[in-house]
């Protein structure tokens, strides 16, 4: 048996480590606002604002600054409005906790098309240096997935070659930006499924 030819897991934040399990709350704010849970989710995330801030071209504040704008908030609307639209998500520990068990065996990183703001987040409120060794923001370098260049800079900081990284997203396209950089891409589904399919990319040929 030869040992695996992967270095690095690298996997998106959003999505996969940050699920909204709960729509519960979302779909409540969307309603009380007239739209679809998946029309509010566009108003952030799919914003103009939004997709210059993921570029690091604007700050994420000037996402809210347009939520507040459209919807008519006050500061304390917008407050409310930002504690509502996050309430559903939920932080995987579990799964953060598994990766960072793989070491050293294999590097760890995260590939996170993020706003400005997530630096402290990542770092200093959930510490996931605890369980990474890199991590990859956007909005600070201003390129985002599926940009081929996104994943060569993560493969550098973390000194392997692009055919040694697994690379775990929850979206289709950025699955298939990595495999035709010779990355073997992992979609993720579920924990469940996506620890089993990383495993069987670590298991011995």
């Amino acid at each position: 048996m030869t040992p695996s030819p992967y270095r690095a897991l690298v996997f998106d934040f959003g999505g996969v480590l940050m699920r909204t399990d709960d729509h519960q709350p979302r779909e409540a704010l969307a309603a009380a606002l007239g739209l679809t849970e998946a029309a509010l989710h566009d108003t952030v995330f799919a914003c103009p604002q939004a997709q210059q801030a993921t570029l690091g071209r604007v700050s994420a504040r000037a996402i809210w600054d347009e939520v507040a704008r459209r919807f008519g908030l006050d500061a304390a609307g917008l407050a409310a409005f930002e504690q509502a639209f996050w309430a559903g998500d939920h932080f995987d520990v579990e799964l953060a906790r598994w990766a960072g068990g793989l070491r050293p065996r294999i590097q760890t990183g995260i590939l996170s098309n993020a706003w400005d703001s997530m630096r402290t987040l990542f770092v200093d409120d959930m510490q996931l240096y605890r369980y990474f060794d890199s991590i990859v923001i956007s909005a600070e370098v201003g390129m985002a997935k599926p940009d081929p260049a996104i994943y060569r800079l993560c493969a550098r900081r973390m000194g392997v070659a692009l055919n040694e990284m697994i690379f775990v997203d929850d979206m289709p396209h950025n699955i298939d930006a990595a495999n035709a950089l010779g990355m073997h891409g992992v979609l993720f589904r579920s924990a469940a499924q996506a620890r089993a399919d990383i495993l069987a990319c670590l298991a011995a040929s």
